[in-house]
């Protein structure tokens, strides 16, 4: 059966295509006609030749064509498969190149003995390569094949009972034994006598009364919880600690009720606050009665005349309005400096006069320019004028009717446009296409019925248009005599 997925190298193959109609492209052409010749084959460069397998229609009277190429088609690097109809213009010209691989997916698993890379048996079945074992019928001898049973372990700290020095070698068959016959009982039996223990210490616990005990606990009330003296316990953190030990420690909670002001406590606090806040009253008594608003009133007696009698521009640190006018002595570009009217530096007062100047200048042209408008012939008036007088002739030329003009320039202006060098197309002129299409349309016709036809001139003098045409009358060649 030939393939009919992917394409491989000698081996049968099977695809379909579609010819697209000569005579209503993009369609494709139902049911074509196929011909021996029609289907050609080229493998490796190798020249074409017909189609081992002429392809047909399928399914019939469809647009589908089933192709057929042999393994000896196939049996190439790069099949070309080329489709031109030699009866006519049925369908398009196609051209199909195909590139057969050597193997495909399936053919992965394959003998060894074939070169190839994967190692498989024989009959393509991929495994270890023990003499290419495949349900053998006789025992392989393996002596030679080192299997690694385990890993090699470090010395046993976690498993009761083992032998150490037994597992820190490579476990071998005869160590397996070893550890079967000598170890691994004894590994039990230690486990066996302590779960016999852990059994009596729990048998032992069922006959305790634990809730008794628990019970006998809680005999503690609060009143004896707050008749106990916490000032005993003055370790880090504890409540007595908190509130003091009325004996060696002064400054606590304990402490702070005192009056005595012989100690830096919380009372002695409060006897220093009382003594500063009676300075305090004192103080704002004395406040009370001097006069505030007439000191403050007297510190406003600068004048504002005094204000500006003063040179600001003794200031120059910035920002300041000092150095905002600047500083007339050292700096000439400033607001200071720019009322000056000499003229020997660059401030405003140079570029007031620069600009007086330039006004004067614009004085004199207009005052030059004034009377050039006003005099008739020599200035702007008189072109004004003449402009005036032309437009009256050119009214008078043309009137209410436009541009009269003459028969003769009219017959002129008519022949220049008939007979301009191509006017409607390259080498035809607009007279000479008036005559082409009289002709066509009134003129006498001869030889219809042949291959060659010729139309006369309305005046029937001369053949002005000749075509030849083919079987359908389709006009393949046409010379115009106009």
């Amino acid at each position: 059966m030939a393939e009919n997925t992917l394409p491989k190298k000698n081996t049968a193959y099977t695809f379909y295509v579609s010819l697209v109609a000569t005579g209503s492209r993009p369609d494709f052409q139902a049911a074509p006609t196929l011909a021996t010749g029609d289907v050609k084959v080229s493998t490796d460069g190798a020249a074409f030749g017909n189609a081992a397998t002429l392809p047909v229609v399928t399914p019939a009277a469809g647009v589908a064509v089933k192709v057929d190429l042999s393994a000896g088609e196939m049996n190439g690097d790069n099949v070309t498969v080329t489709f031109i109809d030699a009866a006519g213009a049925e369908w398009d010209d196609l051209m199909i190149e195909i590139r057969p691989a050597t193997r495909k997916a399936e053919d992965l698993a394959f003998p060894t003995t074939s070169g190839r890379s994967l190692d498989v048996t024989a009959t393509g079945a991929a495994g270890i390569d023990w003499g290419n074992v495949e349900n053998p019928t006789t025992a392989v001898d393996l002596s030679a094949t080192d299997i690694q049973l385990c890993d090699t372990v470090t010395t046993n700290t976690d498993v009761r009972g083992t032998d150490s020095a037994a597992l820190a070698s490579v476990c071998t068959e005869v160590r397996l034994a070893e550890l079967a016959a000598g170890n691994l009982p004894t590994d039990v039996a230690a486990i066996k006598t302590e779960t016999a223990l852990i059994v009596a210490d729990t048998n032992e616990l069922q006959t305790d009364d634990v809730p008794g005990l628990i019970a006998a606990q809680n005999d503690i009330t609060a009143a004896a919880v707050w008749a106990v003296d916490a000032t005993s316990q003055q370790t880090q953190g504890t409540f007595g600690q908190a509130i003091g030990d009325p004996v060696a420690d002064t400054t606590t909670i304990y402490q702070a009720v005192a009056t005595d002001a012989a100690g830096d406590n919380v009372a002695i606090d409060v006897i220093a606050v009382k003594a500063e806040t009676a300075l305090i009253v004192a103080d704002t008594n004395e406040l009370q009665t001097d006069d505030i608003p007439g000191t403050i009133a007297a510190l406003n007696d600068i004048a504002a005349a005094d204000i500006w009698a003063v040179d600001a521009t003794s200031q120059q640190t910035q920002g300041t309005f000092g150095q905002a006018i600047g500083d007339p002595v050292a700096d000439t570009t400033t607001i200071y400096q720019a009322v000056a009217t000499d003229a020997a530096g660059d401030n405003v007062s140079i570029d007031v006069i620069a600009v007086k100047a330039d006004t004067a200048a614009v004085l004199v042209d207009t005052a030059d320019m004034q009377p050039k408008i006003g005099t008739p012939a020599v200035d702007v008036s008189a072109d004004i004028a003449a402009v005036k007088v032309d437009t009256a002739a050119v009214l008078v030329d043309t009137g209410t009717a436009g541009v009269v003009l003459t028969s003769a320039e009219r017959d002129s202006i008519a022949a220049a446009l008939l007979d301009l060098a191509a006017g409607v197309e390259s080498g035809k002129t607009v007279r000479q296409t008036f005559r082409i299409i009289a002709a066509a349309v009134a003129g006498k016709l001869s030889g219809a019925a042949t291959t060659t036809f010729t139309i006369r001139n309305m005046g029937d003098t001369q053949d002005t248009i000749t075509a030849t045409v083919d079987g359908s009358g389709n006009r393949d060649a046409v010379t115009y005599n106009p």
